[in-house]
């Protein structure tokens, strides 16, 4: 049975408070402020870095979350060509980034890289098989890497993507069936994949959900999750046993009044 659920609180509240769970103000981020970064998660820690700056400059500094001891800290910059509307996953105890867009959104990169928490090092690892692009969604099933969509500067893409990080190659899989994208939402419940909204050229915002079968190689439409303006692209999100959770701060979705931003959170399960 799928269940939809919204909640909208404004944010001048401490704690966001959803049945008896609720959030909890952390230690701020201490890097510069930036637009379109990459990230994962290794065991406790969360990893963040790259993006574009407010002058239009891309980063290269990364950082490390620990949740233990709620403290950043700097480690090895990220050594690929661009950090900015670069994608991010983690298998195992390792964490995966590449592709990307230079700073003037003139030139779409290729290249992946390996990072190594212990060693704090970065690897050069097989270009992404899908060639030049950004924007890509991503999703982890048992132990491999799965990217799809995309875009380049006047085109999208449909194509998926499955990386082995112990052959270190990519094997392309069935193709995303719903309209060509970019920045889609994407989160893992099982041995299966789903990705929400995103942007299209020929359609704008999009709120389709769809789940991708990593045992049949096959998609699968589901719901549609929202038809608002600015719909389901620039969200976070993350997955907990079989609830996905979504949440944006944004204008469209959300309204502001004063000084006060609505903060909307929807909830998908897995149909059983």
């Amino acid at each position: 049975m799928k269940k939809i659920f919204t909640l909208t609180l404004p944010l001048f509240f401490t704690f966001l408070f959803v049945k008896a769970d609720f959030w909890t103000q952390k230690a701020d981020f201490p890097g510069i402020c930036r637009q379109y970064p990459f990230s994962f998660s290794i065991g406790n820690k969360g990893f963040f870095g790259g993006g574009r700056d407010s002058t239009y400059n891309n980063l290269y500094d990364f950082w490390e979350y620990d949740s233990g001891t709620n403290i950043w800290t700097q480690k090895a910059n990220y050594a690929g060509s661009s950090g900015f509307v670069a994608v991010g996953f983690s298998i195992n105890d390792k964490g995966y980034a590449g592709t990307g867009l230079s700073s003037n959104n003139s030139v779409y990169y290729q290249d992946f890289w390996e990072y190594d928490p212990t060693a704090n090092t970065w690897t050069q690892k097989a270009n992404y098989g899908g060639g030049d692009r950004a924007g890509i969604a991503t999703f982890t099933i048992n132990g491999k890497g799965y990217l799809a969509t995309g875009r380049q500067s006047t085109a999208g893409f449909v194509d998926l993507w499955q990386y082995d990080p112990q052959s270190n190659l990519w094997t392309q899989k069935s193709d995303f069936p719903g309209t060509p994208r970019w920045d889609a939402n994407c989160f893992t419940i099982g041995n299966s994949g789903y990705m929400i909204g995103g942007y299209s050229f020929s359609s704008g915002y999009v709120g389709d959900v769809y789940e991708y079968n990593s045992i049949s190689d096959s998609w699968t439409q589901k719901l549609v999750f929202c038809q608002m303006d600015d719909a389901m692209q620039q969200h976070f999100q993350f997955a907990i046993k079989d609830i996905m959770v979504l949440a944006k701060i944004c204008q469209g979705c959300t309204m502001i009044s004063g000084n006060t931003t609505t903060f909307r959170i929807h909830g998908f399960r897995k149909q059983m």
